[in-house]
């Protein structure tokens, strides 16, 4: 397993005993270096690790504590292989925990151990905040989302619904206008075929009434033409009768009557 977050924890930790040292109250006592003991053979290997010899201008050194405690770290983690698995699947019981715990540890290794334990934990911990975060995340998104669709549903059944009634609106008023011209048109078609009709028998009226002026005109006519051919009769008559009566009546005397120059003679 990669040892970088305990390089990178002790070099923190070296940096801070390095420069937390308060002036005036002398350095650490200068000691030969640390030997190199076979770091997985006894539990003194965390003697260099918990040893005031760090110093910043010693960078062996350093290096070398760093390199001691990745392998202390191998070690101590190398029978926690199985365990780091389940741990991380969150599987690991409580009797494994317990088991390792009771193996024969250093301070230092128990305390990385623990540091780990704490570490995973909180990355646990962090992890299933995180998921429950994004879980609660996507349920927003996945309410926005279907609010959205309903809005969008809504809004589109609210247009359709407005459309039809639009629709609907504009066939009433366009069928209530062709009701209306048809009326009127059949309107004025009686109104045409009642003028009509009135023309008509005016017409045969007049027709009747010129009819009956000249029957009229003509039965004055023949009423004239035989009141004055009667006249002319009657009159014949009665000339022939004076004519008769005259060649039978004796006629007067002749008297000889006369004025002459204003004198009766």
């Amino acid at each position: 397993m990669s040892c970088s977050p305990i390089l990178k924890t002790l070099s923190e930790a070296v940096c801070t005993h390095s420069h937390s040292t308060p002036r005036g109250q002398g350095r650490f006592e200068r000691k030969p270096p640390p030997k190199i003991h076979n770091l997985s053979a006894s539990g003194d290997s965390t003697y260099s690790l918990l040893s005031p010899v760090f110093h910043r201008n010693k960078m062996p050194c350093i290096l070398l504590c760093v390199s001691a405690i990745c392998s202390i770290k191998q070690r101590a983690l190398g029978d926690l292989a199985i365990f780091n698995a389940d741990l991380e699947n969150g599987r690991q019981s409580h009797a494994d925990e317990i088991s390792l715990e009771n193996r024969n540890l250093t301070p230092w290794e128990s305390w990385l151990l623990d540091k780990e334990k704490k570490a995973r934990n909180e990355l646990q911990r962090k992890f299933a905040e995180e998921l429950k975060q994004e879980e609660e995340r996507q349920k927003e998104q996945q309410r926005k989302e279907i609010k959205k669709t309903l809005a969008e549903e809504n809004h589109k059944e609210w247009v359709r619904k407005k459309q039809d009634l639009e629709r609907k609106v504009k066939e009433e008023k366009l069928e209530k206008e062709l009701q209306e011209k048809a009326s009127e048109e059949q309107k004025r078609i009686r109104a045409q075929e009642k003028n009509q009709a009135k023309y008509r028998e005016w017409l045969q009226k007049k027709k009747e009434e010129e009819q009956e002026r000249k029957k009229k005109e003509q039965e004055q006519e023949e009423n004239s033409k035989a009141e004055q051919l009667e006249k002319k009769e009657k009159a014949k008559k009665m000339f022939e009768e004076w004519l008769e009566q005259a060649k039978i009546k004796p006629r007067p005397t002749l008297h000889s009557y006369g004025y002459v120059n204003g004198k009766l003679t």
